[in-house]
């Protein structure tokens, strides 16, 4: 698994991409929030920890 800081910037970096309207990133975002709006960093670190198989950030970073 890769290491915590590259997951958090990989968070902050779909975080600019959905800001920017990349659909791709708003498709992944969706995927795993549904329509919800005013999304927060936190949001984001889910979608991450979400696409790799963990139901949160929290289990995720037990997990590593």
């Amino acid at each position: 698994m890769r290491d915590l800081e590259s997951l958090k910037r990989e968070a902050n970096t779909l975080h600019k991409a959905y800001d920017a309207g990349d659909r791709q990133a708003q498709l992944q975002v969706a995927q795993f929030l549904g329509d919800k709006r005013d999304l927060k960093h936190a949001d984001f670190l889910h979608v991450i920890a979400r696409g790799r198989g963990f139901e949160s950030w929290p289990k995720l970073k037990v997990a590593s």
